[in-house]
């Protein structure tokens, strides 16, 4: 399996969790720039890389969120809508 392959597929099970977790009733979190380890956590580089990606799927699928950005550093914490 090619490398981008093997990154593409990684970065689709990532976003299936955040979606798993986001149906549950849960928070979902997405960050970039925050220097990464590179062992599969929320600070790994790939996931860093394609952030914004990801970002724009969630939103795509209705899921709101607040975001916090700082030294060059940005957080989006994902939620179902939340009804008032």
């Amino acid at each position: 399996m090619s490398q981008v392959a093997e990154d593409t597929k990684k970065l689709k099970d990532y976003v299936d969790t955040l979606i798993a977790s986001l149906e549950k009733g849960d928070y979902a979190y997405v960050k970039d720039g925050y220097v990464g380890d590179n062992s599969g956590g929320v600070y790994d580089g790939l996931f860093q890389s394609h952030a914004r990606k990801i970002v724009s799927k969630l939103l795509s699928l209705g899921y709101v969120h607040t975001t916090n950005h700082g030294f060059g550093c940005y957080d989006w914490k994902f939620y179902k809508e939340i009804d008032l």
